[in-house]
C-alpha cells in the first residue's frame, strides 16, 4: 500500500482505505512493543513525511509521552480501536 492523498492506496486490488494505518499499527506493537517514535511510524509505513506521520499519530489520539523531539506514543490502548478495512 502507498498513501495518496489522506487515504491508502493499494496496487494490487486498485482499492483506497482511509485508516489502513491502524490495522498497520496494531501489527507493530505485536512486532516491536508498546510505544512507537514518529520516525518509528515513518520507517515502519514507508512515508517519508514527519507531518503526515504526526497526523496519523494525532488522529489516533495516543497518550503519549516527552516534548516535541522525543515524543513516545503509547499503543496499549490501540486494541480498543475496531476500525480499518
Amino acid at each position: 500500500m502507498i498513501r495518496v492523498k489522506r487515504t491508502w492506496h493499494c496496487k494490487a486490488c486498485r482499492r483506497n482505505y482511509k485508516e489502513a494505518h491502524i490495522n498497520a499499527i496494531k501489527d507493530y506493537s505485536l512486532i516491536f512493543g508498546t510505544s512507537i517514535t514518529n520516525r518509528e511510524l515513518r520507517s515502519f509505513l514507508q512515508i517519508e513525511s514527519i507531518t503526515v506521520a504526526t497526523q496519523i499519530l494525532n488522529s489516533m489520539e495516543l497518550p503519549h509521552t516527552g516534548g516535541y523531539k522525543n515524543r513516545k506514543y503509547e499503543l496499549i490502548s490501540i486494541d480498543n480501536m475496531n476500525k480499518g478495512f
